[in-house]
């Protein structure tokens, strides 16, 4: 199988380099060229708590001369998916499966908008990891990855692609419930992201200090309302055990929002907490405390990227 990880950061490098070291074919797509440029002169180096390995790896900025792949990995940011869909776009044909593990509400109906339907696979997974620098990635935490399916008939298609994952060494789990998938990790993210992004406080600092956990409580509260409205099976009654579960599973992570906001860079904040916020309007139902972690975040992405562009 020739699978094209679209989106080589923090995700993208470690599960990538993890399918690499099993023998994979893979190609690492991004359009951060100096990223790129330097792991096509020196490889990928992934950092975990036992210390740093050097990947080889085949690493491209342009789509110019690649053929199709098997798979496409799709782990770009949400609000980049139809745009990556589009320009890269000759990378894939009538028989490439697109594998999305993003974070966020409406990832699967975005990307169908360019690929059939029952050519996507949705997964969720709670790994951790962090870009470090230019072709260096931080492995911060192993956790539960779940493969599902959009329709009964791809389940050969998801099955295949766990066996192919547990081959790299990850613990793939299957589940056909693909809203109960997104909507679990969702919640998740409610709590850890947007207050880990305001504060600049590792997922477990944020968990153990009593005023930033109460936000995670009630954003995560607001957020499972509005998904029991919308008719989602959750599959765990406890979030607060579960987000326990989540960030022991990766002591050490900064996630993902911080990381953005400390390179300048847009967050996801939109497909996150701002998703909720929208559907609790259509359903009548009070967010706000989502609502203010939104507005808080997108002021503070406003500045983090003025201050990017300033110093570049």
């Amino acid at each position: 199988m020739r699978i094209a990880m679209l989106g080589a950061g923090a995700m993208g490098g470690v599960f990538g380099s993890l399918l690499v070291k099993a023998g994979f074919d893979v190609i690492f797509l991004d359009i951060w060229r100096e990223h790129i440029e330097k792991m096509q002169r020196e490889g990928l180096r992934v950092r975990d708590q036992s210390g740093e390995e050097l990947i080889p790896v085949k690493a491209f900025s342009s789509p110019e001369g690649l053929e199709p792949v098997d798979l496409i990995f799709l782990m770009v940011k949400a609000y980049d998916t139809e745009t990556a869909l589009q320009q890269w776009k000759t990378i894939r044909d009538e028989k490439t499966l697109v594998l999305t593990m993003q974070n966020g509400l409406g990832n699967v109906e975005r990307i169908a908008r360019h690929v059939p339907m029952d050519r996507i696979i949705p997964g969720v997974t709670s790994r951790g990891a962090y870009v470090v620098g230019p072709g260096v990635v931080n492995n911060s935490g192993h956790a539960e990855t779940v493969l599902g399916v959009v329709h009964p008939s791809q389940r050969r298609d998801s099955e295949r692609l766990a066996a192919m994952f547990t081959q790299a060494g990850v613990e793939v789990k299957y589940d056909e419930d693909v809203n109960s998938l997104i909507w679990g990790k969702l919640i998740m993210n409610l709590a850890i992201n947007p207050v880990g992004a305001l504060t600049g406080m590792r997922n477990v600092e944020v968990l153990s200090y009593p005023p930033t956990f109460r936000l995670q409580e009630l954003a995560m509260k607001e957020g499972m309302a509005v998904g029991k409205a919308k008719g989602i099976r959750f599959r765990y009654s406890d979030p607060v055990k579960k987000l326990k579960e989540i960030v022991s599973g990766a002591p050490l992570n900064r996630c993902s929002m911080l990381q953005d906001i400390q390179r300048g860079k847009r967050t996801e904040i939109d497909y996150i907490n701002g998703a909720v916020v929208e559907l609790g309007r259509e359903l009548n139902i009070p967010t706000r405390v989502n609502e203010v972690l939104t507005l808080l975040v997108k002021g503070k992405e406003k500045q983090s990227m003025e201050n990017q562009a300033r110093v570049s």
